[in-house]
């Protein structure tokens, strides 16, 4: 019996994204909070028809893409988790935001975000969006 590369297990970044069932990016946790990349799913979530004008709608920025309401709680909250709680040594956050998406519709979104040293970039968010509207788990409602 022949054993593949390990390379035959890994994913395309893009084509592991496609599959989630919810947005994926990924931004630098520094300055401008500047997107390095977007998921195709993420593109949709925010009604936009490519990530040109995804990112066009967002100012490449993740700031751009929480609700201008929500923007300093949800940064707060992301600090918070991040840097004044000791037990979090997996430097992971949640925290739940609005979005306003290109077409002017407002979702409600969880947010799973990881803080991670990358050598190419310093400090990035990698971060996974649910649009809880269409997350299949939905609460039911009275």
């Amino acid at each position: 019996m022949v054993l593949p590369n390990r390379e035959q297990f890994m994913f395309d970044l893009d084509e592991f994204s496609r599959g989630l069932p919810g947005g994926f990016f990924v931004y630098e946790a520094s300055g401008e909070e500047r997107l390095l990349y977007i998921g195709d799913s993420l593109v949709k979530m925010y009604n936009c028809r490519n990530i040109d004008e995804f990112r066009e709608h967002v100012g490449n920025s993740f700031r751009g893409m929480i609700h201008p309401d929500d923007l300093e709680r949800a940064e707060k909250e992301i600090y918070e988790q991040q840097f004044n709680t000791p037990q979090n040594v997996n430097r992971m956050d949640y925290v739940r935001y609005r979005i306003v998406c290109k077409d002017g519709e407002v979702k409600t979104v969880d947010d799973y975000g990881h803080l991670v040293h990358d050598i190419n970039y310093g400090m990035v968010y990698y971060v996974f969006l649910l649009d809880l509207e269409d997350h299949i788990f939905k609460e039911t409602r009275a």
